[in-house]
């Protein structure tokens, strides 16, 4: 029912009788008997009468306005705790969608500068080519009349390249591809590629030049039937811990051998040998690489017309491969390349025939002796004669007698105080030891009365590395702050300071003359200086932070080791920029020695390994695996002893050898 209290309304009593009421009359006083009649509705039903005014009408509504209202109020909060789920869902979308965003752009950049370096070389081949024709016409004037009408003819034939003459072309550039898409040897390419060869479908040669663009900046296409591309070391720290037997004794394997062999072969024995400038006097072979290589792709990509299910033979893809210089006549990878000046293609290297059969390359590496020196050894150096050995842990460095082997140290003098060493280097007649480590000290002892007979301050945090020089009456020592300090030991005192480094100066080493000064740094540098003069004179910039550098007593050769897993050998002689790349480590090269004989030298690296390479290309000749990283190294003055120092707490003495039948 509807009320109002200015106007008649209708008011229901019952089912029967209805009344207006008329609201506006004057209402009667509070003692009438018969009760106001206005505000009072009766009904009279079978003699009985009921009267109500509007009885319990706000009592019933309320009870039934509540419950209404608390389902109201659940039926939000449910919406919004939905609608807070899509938020956050939305959000991790956003989220998402943001780092693919910036991915893409990455991308985006990346395949710019590729597009902008292409165009470039685009344009610096067509302006050759038109200087070149502009030569040719000069020169055409000078030939016989009776030629130049052939000559014209033959320029014009080279100017019409023909659809078989860009097959052999995708052929070549097929078989650099091969590389990243064919499975081992003997085994066929990815199951995948099966349907894309055969009438009706897409070329595999085709596919994969294709995929040619694709690839990124570093593995850019080579500019030469038979070149491969440069291998770029990207790894941060990163160790590899091969199992450790019962014993743990450390396992000696020649490299790439089967049952203990040594395998000579890194490529094809005919292949070219190394240049000239090398400086190695071994037998070469006059066929260039690109002489061997063209004739027989051409002749691979005639087969793979004829058939094209050809490529999916494992003998013809081995032989496609070898080819193009991705695999050698072992079937494996190649892992030493040349860079023939600055921003040229890293190339894979074949291997001179006698590259491990000489007589002054290591062929084997037995060990002979374990020094338990109780800490990590950081340090080590051997005396000239092979007797001693100086092992450098933290706070003290203990003396070994080679000649008579024994489990406890001679001698252990305390240095440093409770800081790890990091070099140790004796004086040339073996009668003083300097140390120097994570102090701003450096510390000079009498070997015979292991007494401390001096000390140097570098007013630096700490030392990594030192050098002396063939006298004994200089010291370089390279500091944390990126300074090379010269100490005269004669007067002991601080006589130059060499400032280049932006960060610390982590390596040293002397060329082979002893005139010049070779520093690597954690600001990815190599600098070297003048002695004399005490002023810089190069610096050559890497992509990582150097760790070890060694020089070759014998030729103008600069081998660096790198935190990540390559090293680079460079060439240090006046208007020579060619290096080799090598690519055997798993982590970062940690040490590094050059033999005295300068034939060989030997790395150590945070992946267990001790690797001997010959110099300067890299043949791999041994390898040794210990049970931890391997921090630190040395070779005796006759190279028959090499001393590694290892996170196992001991250092190992290995013996050198270069006959197999010993």
């Amino acid at each position: 029912s509807v009320n109002c209290r200015n106007c008649a309304s209708w008011d229901t009593v019952g089912t029967a009788d209805y009344r207006l009421i008329d609201r506006s009359e004057t209402r009667p006083t509070l003692n009438t008997t018969d009760g106001d009649r206005n505000y009072r509705k009766r009904k009279t039903t079978g003699g009985a009468t009921t009267s109500s005014m509007f009885n319990n009408r706000h009592g019933a509504a309320g009870g039934s306005r509540g419950q209404p209202f608390l389902e109201a109020l659940e039926k939000l909060k449910e919406d919004y705790n939905h609608m807070q789920a899509q938020l956050s869902t939305q959000r991790a979308e956003l989220e998402k969608i943001n780092n693919e965003k910036d991915q893409l752009q990455r991308h985006y950049m990346m395949y710019y500068e590729m597009s902008c370096s292409m165009n470039l070389e685009l344009q610096k081949h067509s302006e050759i080519a038109k200087r070149l024709a502009t030569v040719v016409q000069s020169v055409l004037q000078y030939v016989p009349p009776e030629q130049q009408q052939a000559t014209l003819q033959s320029m014009e034939r080279a100017k019409q390249i023909s659809m078989p003459e860009l097959q052999q072309l995708a052929a070549a550039q097929q078989a650099q591809q091969l590389g990243m898409m064919v499975g081992p040897m003997g085994l066929a390419g990815q199951m995948g590629m099966a349907g894309l060869g055969g009438p009706g479908g897409l070329n595999i040669a085709a596919a994969m030049a294709a995929m040619g663009g694709m690839r990124p900046p570093q593995q850019a296409e080579a500019d030469r039937p038979g070149q491969s591309s440069s291998r770029q070391s990207s790894s941060r720290q990163r160790s590899g811990s091969p199992a450790t037997t019962g014993e743990k004794k450390p396992k000696i394997e020649a490299e790439d051998g089967d049952d203990d062999e040594i395998d000579v072969q890194n490529d094809d024995p005919t292949g070219p040998a190394a240049n000239g400038k090398s400086g190695r006097d071994s037998v070469h072979s006059g066929v260039s690489s690109s002489g061997t290589s063209t004739p027989a792709l051409k002749c691979l990509a005639a087969a793979q017309q004829r058939n094209p299910l050809s490529q999916l033979d494992p003998a013809f893809q081995r032989q496609l491969m070898m080819s193009a210089g991705l695999v050698n006549q072992n079937g494996k990878a190649p892992y030493s390349y040349r860079i023939e000046g600055a921003g040229a293609v890293a190339v894979p290297f074949p291997f001179p025939a006698d590259a491990l059969t000489d007589p002054g390359v290591p062929k084997s590496v037995r060990p002979i002796h374990d020094l338990p020196h109780g800490e990590v050894v950081c340090a080590v150096s051997i005396s000239k004669d092979a007797q001693k050995v100086f092992t450098g842990g933290k706070g003290c460095v203990k003396i070994w007698d080679l000649a008579n082997p024994s489990s406890v140290a001679r001698a252990r003098l305390e240095c440093l105080e409770d800081n790890y060493i990091r070099s140790c280097k004796l004086y040339s007649e073996g009668t003083r030891l300097v140390v120097g480590g994570e102090a701003a000290n450096i510390l000079l002892f009498d070997i015979e009365t292991q007494q401390e007979v001096g000390r140097l301050d570098t007013n630096a945090q700490a030392c990594y590395a030192l050098a002396l020089n063939q006298e004994s009456k200089l010291l370089y020592a390279c500091c944390a702050d990126g300074a090379v300090v010269i100490f005269d030991l004669t007067s002991m005192q601080e006589v130059a300071r060499l400032p280049g480094h932006t960060d610390g100066a982590s390596c040293v080493d002397l060329s082979g003359d002893g005139m010049r000064l070779w520093t690597g740094g954690l600001d990815h540098t190599l600098r070297s200086w003048d002695i004399r003069e005490r002023r810089e004179l190069l610096s050559i910039d890497f992509s990582h932070q150097i760790f070890s550098l060694g020089c070759s007593p014998t030729e103008p050769w600069v081998a660096v080791g790198l935190e990540s897993n390559v090293i680079e050998v460079v060439n240090t002689a006046p208007g020579v920029r060619d290096r080799y790349q090598l690519h055997r480590h798993d982590s970062c090269v940690l040490s590094l020695r050059f033999s005295h004989s300068g034939k060989w030298f030997c790395t150590t690296g945070k992946d267990n390994l001790l690797n001997v390479w010959r110099a300067p290309y890299g043949a791999l000749s041994v390898r040794a695996a210990e049970s931890s990283s391997v921090l630190s190294c040395d070779i005796s003055q006759d190279d028959s002893v090499i001393v590694t120092g290892s996170g196992e707490k001991k250092a190992t003495v290995y013996q050198v050898q270069y006959d197999m039948s010993t």
